[in-house]
Parts: structure tokens; C-alpha cells; sequence
């Protein structure tokens, strides 16, 4: 079977033999970045195949760009970085995410300033999900952005890494949200006043927050904000259940190369 040309490859997005033809298009080499990354940009060149549906077109080109940044990540670096405009599509933005290293990061952070407020939300959620803690200084003036997805990971960021210097800003953020999305910034401003050691503003209703750290290696099998009684499971630590200390809302477990930080909202203070 020869290789397969890019033609040959759109017109198989979204059928049923796709995944053989990515594979053999990805065996191609490093130049398949190029080429791809500029038929990715070129939108109708993935939407005009007929039968199969556009969703099932795009989760295959999706699964061709993952693939090229699996085989070939510091081509496709290069490639992001001599044409900025590939920077415009979002699922670039998440690809560059699975690329370890400081030069996906720095593309990352540049794509915080970004003109179009999905790009920036995707280039933030990939920072924290790195674990990319010099996004930190950012993420107060992020609580002004225009885009309401960036602001509220902004509000996760600084409850991960905030400081004393950011209380201000998220205070300030916390007064102008509508009630019923005040927890974040809540759980966020009370996390940081406990971390510096600073009292609570006077404008928080007052200590919520249950923290208990475990070592060990931890799963975590309860989504994010689900609510939870004294007793349930929240997952395991070394195979043993990982039980919740009491009634409350599962906000998060931070970990790092020591321990696992656990957080429930309280129900009842």
C-alpha cells in the first residue's frame, strides 16, 4: 500500500477506515505537520467530505493532529511557532498541552493574551493542568478578563497558588459575581487567607473549608462538586478506601511530589 496523500486522507475523516490512514499518513514523517496543521487551518478542507458527519470528521482530525504531536512534538513546536496563526484554533492550543518542556509552556502563557476568549481559556486550563505554577503572577489580572470561562479557572488558579497579593482582586471579583457563583471565589480567598496566615475579609461568611492531606498514591473517583456525606467514599489511597471526614461539596485534590491535598466544602459550618 503506498503512503497516503493528504486528499486521501480528508476524504476518509470521519469513515470507517480512518484510523489506518492517520496512521499510515502519521508514518509519513515530521513534513506531515506542516502539511496538516495547514489543511487544519483551512476549515472547509476537513468539512467538505459528504456522509460522514462533521462531529465524526472533526474527533478524526483531531485524533490526526495527536497523533502528529505524539510522533513529532518538536516539529510541531516549530511549525506553532513560525506560523502564529495556527495558535487560532483551539484544538492546537490542546495539543500543545501534551508536549512537556518550557517551550510549550511559553507558547502556552503567549496564548494567554490571545484575541479570542476560547483560545485564552484553552491555554489557561492547560497551564494549570501542567501544573504550570509561573502563570501564578497572571492570574489577577485574569479575573478582568472578557471571557467568564477564563475568569472562573483565574478563581481555581489562585486558590491552587494565589498569595496574600492577590486577596485583594479576588475580593474585589468575589463582590461583583452573582450570588449563586460566589463559592469559587470564596473556597478561593479562604484557601489563600489560611495558606498566608491572614484573617478572613470581613466580607467572607466565615471558615467553610475541611483540608486534610494523605500520602500515598490517591484516586480520586468522585467528580468536582459532587456532594458527599461523612463516610462516603471519595476514592482510594493504596487501594484502601479514601473516606470523606464530613458532609460538604468535593472541591479539589492538589497534589505534589509529597502528599495530596484534599478540600470539602462543609456543609453545615
Amino acid at each position: 500500500m503506498s503512503e497516503p496523500t493528504l486528499s486521501t486522507l480528508l476524504a476518509v475523516l470521519g469513515g470507517l477506515d480512518a484510523a489506518s490512514t492517520i496512521a499510515a499518513y502519521c508514518a509519513r514523517g515530521p513534513a506531515s505537520v506542516r502539511e496538516f496543521l495547514a489543511a487544519l487551518l483551512t476549515e472547509n478542507r476537513l468539512t467538505t467530505a459528504r456522509g460522514p458527519s462533521r462531529r465524526a470528521i472533526e474527533n478524526d482530525a483531531h485524533a490526526c493532529l495527536m497523533k502528529l504531536v505524539e510522533s513529532y512534538p518538536q516539529t510541531f513546536l516549530k511549525e506553532v511557532r513560525e506560523h502564529p496563526a495556527t495558535i487560532d484554533r483551539a484544538e492546537v492550543v490542546s495539543a500543545l498541552a501534551k508536549i512537556p518542556g518550557a517551550d510549550a509552556a511559553e507558547l502556552l502563557m503567549a496564548a494567554l493574551g490571545h484575541r479570542k476568549g476560547t483560545i485564552r481559556w484553552h491555554a489557561l486550563y492547560a497551564l494549570l493542568s501542567r501544573g504550570q505554577v509561573e502563570v501564578a503572577p497572571r492570574l489577577a489580572k485574569l479575573l478582568l478578563d472578557r471571557d467568564g470561562a477564563v475568569r472562573e479557572t483565574a478563581v481555581e488558579g489562585l486558590r491552587r497558588w494565589g498569595t496574600a497579593d492577590d486577596l485583594p482582586a479576588l475580593v474585589a471579583y468575589t463582590a461583583r459575581v452573582a450570588t449563586h457563583d460566589r463559592n469559587a471565589p470564596l473556597d478561593a480567598v479562604e484557601t489563600i487567607c489560611v495558606r498566608a496566615g491572614q484573617p478572613l475579609p470581613a466580607s467572607h461568611p466565615g471558615a467553610r473549608l475541611e483540608v486534610f492531606t494523605v500520602r500515598g498514591q490517591v484516586t480520586i473517583e468522585v467528580p468536582r462538586s459532587a456532594l458527599v456525606s461523612a463516610g462516603d467514599p471519595l476514592g482510594t489511597v493504596d487501594g484502601a478506601p479514601l473516606l470523606a471526614p464530613c458532609d460538604g461539596v468535593f472541591i479539589a485534590a492538589d497534589r505534589d511530589s509529597e502528599h495530596t491535598r484534599v478540600t470539602l466544602r462543609r456543609l453545615v459550618p
